[in-house]
């Protein structure tokens, strides 16, 4: 059976296309590798883990998981928008950029743009939540979703309290799942993934982008795996990061909103017995 649920919320500004911030057109970005910054700890959070395992094994295996998965969003960027054709993306060296620049540009990261690579701009990117997150994102996110709505209740019904309390009984019964991921639910999995990204000026080294994307539930590129694959880990993951990053690419060449998707298109139901729980 396919669950066909739509919820699309869309908020903030829509963000400035690049070749627009830069005042340039087919601007050459440099793409950093992307960096997995979520709490991960145990392979088994995000990937099919072998039985019997040594710590030391499970370290080796679990650094393998992670560069894959920072290889795999870093290939899905540069693919997505050299597609559209409006920016023209190339992957940049990893050593010029071990962390995030907290305001700009380094001199030596600029005269490596501009003179070494023929840069106009870089990306960075981080992944702060893959399926794990801080505590503190699901916490604020359900809390602020649960005000939300009983604002919004509060008006519609003159601040009835039975109304306004027994939704948010039936929030945190129902959408806990969703904001804290890793549930089977209803024949849904829910392996939630945050995308956030800068973009850095080669001219004077400032940020001229930043944007993220959310992406949470199984959906309809899941139809493309075979059954038994569906319910791994990695399998629902990696959909939810490739959905976040076109949605990022799409806006970075053309403009507009990303929006928060708590899901939307299809999901592709998986027994309760094929679910791997967290």
């Amino acid at each position: 059976m396919v669950l066909v649920v739509a919820l699309v919320v869309t908020a903030g500004c829509a963000s400035t296309p690049l070749p627009q911030a830069l005042s340039l057109d087919h601007p050459r970005l440099g793409v950093v590798e992307f960096k997995v910054t979520a709490p991960i700890h145990h392979l088994s959070s995000i990937a099919s883990a072998p039985e019997g395992l040594s710590p030391e094994e499970e370290a080796a295996h679990l650094q393998v998981a992670l560069r894959h998965v920072e290889d795999d969003a870093t290939g899905t960027l540069v693919a997505a928008l050299n597609e559209k054709g409006i920016v023209h993306a190339v992957v940049v060296p990893d050593p010029l950029f071990e962390g995030r620049p907290e305001k700009q540009l380094s001199q030596v990261q600029l005269e490596a743009l501009r003179n070494d690579l023929n840069l106009d701009a870089v990306f960075y990117g981080e992944l702060p939540w893959y399926g794990r997150t801080h505590l503190l994102y699901p916490i604020v996110g359900e809390s602020l979703d649960i005000l939300v709505e009983s604002l919004l209740l509060g008006f519609a019904t003159g601040w009835n309290p039975v109304v306004i309390l027994a939704n948010v009984g039936f929030e945190l019964a129902t959408s806990t799942p969703l904001w804290f991921g890793g549930t089977y639910l209803l024949g849904w999995a829910f392996r939630p993934v945050t995308v956030e990204t800068w973009v850095y000026s080669a001219s004077d080294g400032k940020q001229v982008w930043h944007e993220s994307a959310e992406r949470a539930v199984v959906h309809k590129a899941l139809k493309l795996k075979p059954p038994g694959e569906r319910s791994k880990k990695e399998v629902p993951l990696e959909a939810s990061s490739h959905a976040a990053i076109e949605a990022l690419a799409r806006v970075l060449s053309e403009g507009g909103h990303v929006e928060w998707w708590w899901p939307r298109g299809e999901a592709v139901s998986i027994p309760r017995e094929e679910f791997q729980a967290p």
